[in-house]
């Protein structure tokens, strides 16, 4: 009877080990926090701020706000190819499920006056890409930012 009880108390010992004979520490860590952008499209029509980095094929979230006086939007100029986004707001756009506008540039945001949205996106390609305000005479009053997709670090 001995015999049987020490050979149990093997099997479970060894059943406990993993092959390098240690136990795991706890939980294996946490995949990495989307990063959070957060940008203003003014009243004076510019986006604070205007110069944004980004790590490519990460997924990123903008919290994109107006200021309360005009509506805005944050649209990636020639993006629609090398990027995807979750479009906030259908009723505001002209894009697809993916966010892609009309001309193979990526819709990523829009905000009403007073409003703050959040939507996700992500760049695949590295480079610098204008950003722009769709919104009709803004782009053209100079309502422009530079996003700058680079590797990740």
């Amino acid at each position: 009877m001995a015999a049987v009880a020490l050979a149990i108390g093997v099997l479970v010992l060894s059943a406990c080990a993993d092959d390098s004979g240690s136990r795991a520490t706890g939980p294996a860590p946490p995949p990495p926090a989307t990063r959070n952008i957060p940008v203003t499209g003014t009243d004076d029509l510019r986006f604070e701020p205007d110069s944004l980095t980004v790590p490519i094929s990460e997924e990123v979230t903008l919290t994109f706000s107006a200021e309360t006086g005009i509506e805005h939007d944050f649209v990636v100029e020639d993006a629609a190819d090398v990027g995807m986004a979750e479009v906030d707001d259908a009723a505001h756009s002209s894009e697809d499920d993916d966010g892609h506008a009309d001309g193979g540039d990526l819709h990523v945001a829009h905000a009403d006056p007073g409003q703050t949205t959040t939507a996700t996106f992500h760049i695949n390609d590295p480079g610098t890409y204008t950003v722009y305000c769709s919104i009709p005479g803004h782009r053209q009053a100079g309502m422009l930012a530079t996003l700058t997709a680079v590797e990740s670090s």
